[in-house]
């Protein structure tokens, strides 16, 4: 790899494309249903273009887990995972945070102890469908990638700091007056009609979305 240009390749667990530095460069994952949260364990191992096990054992133990929980979910419309206690759908105060009304599920009458179970098995079942598409998903990309070469890409050059003094118009037509870049962050200052003069911030992304003035 040159100062111009990053070898990719894509991670056995979630399946996107990463720069290959040696191994695996670290990298997020987070996915619905909570298959994946936080940092993917994929940097562990080599890029699916030249390594394909780790994939293969996931599809298999994810397929497994997502045929477990339709059985479940199943089990769960007979009866037999009835909680404790349910969700009501009211809330309440304490101490400053809006807290869930919770219930006994023994109390509830028999309607509403079956849509009580008809809710758990939809999520069990919804849960399933999710890892059944993953393992699927990461099944064809295995398919049409391993033994494929790392591919060769031109590095993205990094966008220029935003300058003090530029200007954006929001979507309320208010102008914004750049202060200073702070990483990640961009402070801003505007007039409010009152007159007062506030400073906040936003990414710098968000800032370059915006119409120049």
């Amino acid at each position: 790899m040159t100062t111009a240009t990053q070898t990719r390749g894509h991670c056995q667990l979630c399946g996107r494309q990463q720069a290959v530095r040696g191994g695996m460069s670290a990298h997020g994952y987070t996915v619905a249903n909570g298959w994946f949260q936080g940092v993917c364990q994929g940097h562990h191992h080599k890029p699916l273009e030249t390594d394909r096990s780790i994939t293969d054992q996931m599809v298999i133990d994810v397929t497994a887990q997502a045929s477990a929980l339709r059985i479940k979910a199943d089990e769960t419309l007979l009866g037999q995972h009835d909680p404790v206690e349910y969700d009501t759908g009211r809330r309440t105060f304490l101490d400053g945070k809006r807290t869930p009304i919770m219930a006994q599920f023994a109390d509830a009458g028999e309607y509403r102890q079956q849509e009580i179970r008809k809710q758990m098995a939809w999520s069990l079942t919804s849960r399933a469908k999710a890892g059944e598409d993953f393992a699927k998903f990461m099944g064809a990309l295995a398919d049409k990638v391993h033994g494929q070469p790392l591919a060769i890409v031109a590095k993205p050059q990094p966008a220029e700091r935003i300058q003090a003094g530029e200007q954006r118009i929001d979507a309320k037509g208010r102008v914004l007056t750049a202060k200073y870049q702070d990483g990640q962050r961009l402070h801003y200052t505007f007039t409010r009609e009152s007159g007062a003069v506030l400073t906040t911030w936003m990414s710098p992304r968000s800032w370059r979305m915006l119409q120049a003035v």
